[in-house]
């Protein structure tokens, strides 16, 4: 069975080359994961899965789920530079805005609408090697997201007729962060058939408790969890989930700053501890028969793009579509 891979070098912002290099998000990241499970694998067998991104996602489309004030407002460059944390974004202009952040951005939200749209038409396991943008909600941006792009993809499906609008969707987050702006989105629209199972570090940014009663499951973490705790905890709460859901279709935002050392997730779990964490999911998922899109949410280490080419490799090493590449994947 084909595994999608969606991917464009557009995701990857040459915004390092204006400003200063102190922010601590890696813009490179999903290029360096790419040429990473290439290297291991060959190029030659990654190619088959890869799908091209060429398009950003509409104006109109973002407007299904966010406020036209709110996206007006991010023409401003001291709006972006608040969601991003980063106030030397307030000195570019804002066509260097728009070009370096928003645009690939809105290739990354069209990104995983591909993907989930891949995974539902031919019930498969598809990967955006971008996303995962689960701060953002109506009318604001945060914590370095700025589109919605998880519950867009939904919407999108449900317009196209792939999904019923009393489907169930399971949504799995795994980012060290609460996505408080995920729960916010489904809240605001009434939408009780998107079940949220997320686990979080409670300790830290954003403790939204108003977007936390929307978390069908909420399953806060302390700072300091090592890997048998937490998977422990991921193993009971997503086996109780898949049998009281019995979903149609899943999305799984795979944030990778769960790992020891990342200085915003302050948890201690360890590289083969991430790495079991998504052969879980994803081997439950499948297992059931659940077409499943997976976006990457966030990652502050060096580290960060080794972990998503390690999720990579075994997807597709399990999927015996390396040719028999063996220990490759190491």
């Amino acid at each position: 069975m084909s595994i999608g891979l969606h991917y464009s070098s557009g995701y990857n912002s040459a915004l390092a080359e204006v400003l200063p290099d102190t922010h601590l998000f890696d813009i490179a990241k999903y290029g360096h994961a790419l040429a990473l499970v290439e290297s291991r694998l060959g190029a030659e067998r990654v190619a088959p899965h890869l799908r091209p991104v060429t398009e950003e996602v509409s104006h109109t489309e973002l407007c299904l789920i966010h406020s036209e004030r709110y996206l007006q407002a991010l023409e401003t460059p001291s709006v972006v530079a608040r969601a991003l944390e980063y106030p030397p974004v307030e000195q570019l202009s804002a066509e260097l805005v728009d070009a370096e952040i928003l645009r690939p951005m809105r290739l990354a939200v069209n990104g995983t609408i591909a993907a989930a749209r891949e995974a539902l038409m031919h019930n498969r396991l598809a990967f955006n090697l971008a996303g995962g943008y689960h701060h953002a909600s109506r009318d604001r941006g945060e914590g370095f997201c700025l589109y919605g792009d998880a519950y867009l993809s939904i919407v999108r499906l449900r317009q196209e007729g792939l999904l019923g609008t009393q489907d169930p969707v399971l949504y799995i987050d795994l980012d060290a962060h609460q996505g408080n702006g995920m729960a916010r989105l489904c809240a605001e629209h009434q939408d009780e058939q998107v079940v949220l199972l997320d686990l979080f570090n409670t300790d830290i940014y954003p403790q939204d408790r108003v977007a936390q009663q929307r978390v069908d499951r909420a399953v806060p973490l302390i700072s300091g969890m090592t890997d048998r705790t937490y998977l422990g905890l991921l193993r009971a709460h997503l086996t109780r989930a898949m049998a009281s859901v019995k979903p149609r279709f899943a999305l799984y935002n795979a944030g990778t700053d769960i790992l020891a050392g990342d200085p915003l997730g302050g948890l201690n779990i360890s590289e083969e501890g991430v790495r079991e964490r998504d052969r879980f999911v994803l081997q439950t998922l499948r297992a059931a028969g659940v077409p499943v899109a997976v976006v990457l949410g966030g990652g502050y280490t060096p580290q960060s793009h080794r972990l998503i080419a390690n999720m990579l490799c075994d997807a597709l090493m399990e999927r015996g579509e390396s040719d028999g590449a063996g220990g490759a994947c190491g």
